[in-house]
């Protein structure tokens, strides 16, 4: 008996807040005590991502999952998007499914790029990794705008090796995607949180190719080094450009490449394991040292915001490294351990991540800017 199966598409908006566990409980009270709120029930989410051995999938810039609530099953694709700081804005399409193994065919034809091999796809796919976690969930009226929040708290893993999920996912069910902004702003001011650049699905891919399931992606990206010079250098276009029309686009470009830069550097620096923990710290002093002059040339720029970031830079430089002890093995674990507690406290103020919050507004306000 042939079974039609409904396929739909949606395209996320949301921004992704990433928090300490030990701030779970006052972020649960804070949404339980806020006006026009209402408390979903919670639920656990146990996932299964796949992928030819290949990474065909991700060669085509899309993502397969199967979610599994309680007796439910649900294949999705997410397929190419953008994501601008926190703000993921990424066209997914969705199938509820039996089996635990993906079926292609039962996505809209058109997803998929022309010439693609669906079938034989299909056939060499395998399970990468997992995300199991609890989500507990809030739907916010706020400023005309239906918001819903997602807090997640789990892990992502393959067998012994895992990684632990703390996030905060603000996606936008109906109304202007500027309350995102702005409800994150209130966020901030109460709870010390930070943006998530990543995915899941993109940290799962990492924490495989760690696991030695998949061989490292290699995009030709340019190393952290090679990102601080090119970013030296559109600083200093920046700077010259002053008064020449193609300034704003000018002050757009570093504050896009700054803050992405920021991120990525943080989440290296934010690993539960280290590798090179000095000299990452070292890069990521010197770029926020940089962006900090950028940060300075934002137009309308509070002065309690100039001096939010120079309260920042002083914190960073406020560390010391081990640089006595003989036996080099000893060094880099003291110094491992310097760098992951300076990056929980770094984490642990609202500034840090208020200031990101500063710079991705100015940035969709400048693509806005030059838009019009």
């Amino acid at each position: 008996m042939m079974r039609r199966v409904k396929s739909y598409m949606a395209t996320e908006i949301e921004l992704k807040l990433l928090f300490q566990q030990q701030n779970k409980k006052s972020i649960i009270e804070l949404f339980n005590h806020l006006n026009d709120c209402e408390a979903k029930p919670l639920v656990t989410l146990k996932n299964k991502y796949f992928d030819t051995p290949g990474l065909q999938l991700r060669h085509w810039d899309m993502g397969l999952r199967i979610r599994q609530v309680g007796s439910k099953r649900e294949q999705t694709i997410k397929t190419a998007g953008t994501v601008v700081g926190g703000v993921h804005n990424r066209p997914e399409f969705n199938v509820n499914i039996e089996q635990d193994f993906p079926n292609l065919v039962l996505f809209p034809c058109h997803i998929w790029p022309s010439n693609a091999q669906v079938s034989f796809v299909n056939n060499d796919l395998q399970c990468l990794f997992s995300t199991d976690f609890q989500r507990l969930c809030w739907h916010i009226s706020w400023n005309n705008s239906l918001i819903e929040v997602a807090l997640d708290v789990g892990s992502i893993y393959i067998d012994e090796l895992n990684e632990s999920i703390c996030e905060l996912e603000l996606e936008l069910i109906s109304g202007s995607s500027e309350t995102l902004i702005t409800l994150a702003e209130y966020l901030l001011t109460k709870i010390p949180m930070r943006f998530g650049q990543s995915s899941k699905a993109k940290r799962g891919y990492a924490l495989a190719a760690k696991a030695g399931i998949i061989r490292a992606e290699n995009r030709q990206q340019l190393s952290d080094t090679e990102k601080l010079a090119h970013f030296k250098e559109q600083v200093s276009l920046m700077i010259n450009q002053q008064d020449s029309a193609s300034y704003p686009v000018r002050v757009h470009e570093c504050l896009t490449a700054g803050l992405a830069n920021w991120l990525a550097l943080e989440e290296a620096l934010g690993e539960e394991e280290i590798s090179d923990s000095v000299s990452r710290y070292q890069l990521f002093q010197q770029h926020l040292k940089l962006l900090q002059i950028v940060f300075s040339y934002i137009q309308g720029l509070s002065d309690e915001g100039k001096a939010m970031f120079e309260q920042l830079i002083e914190a960073i430089d406020e560390v010391s490294f081990d640089d006595e002890r003989e036996a080099e093995q000893q060094q880099n674990e003291t110094n491992d351990l310097i760098v992951s507690a300076k990056m929980a406290s770094l984490f642990s103020h609202t500034d840090y991540g208020n200031i990101q919050l500063i710079l991705l507004n100015n940035i969709l306000k400048s693509e806005d800017f030059l838009m019009a």
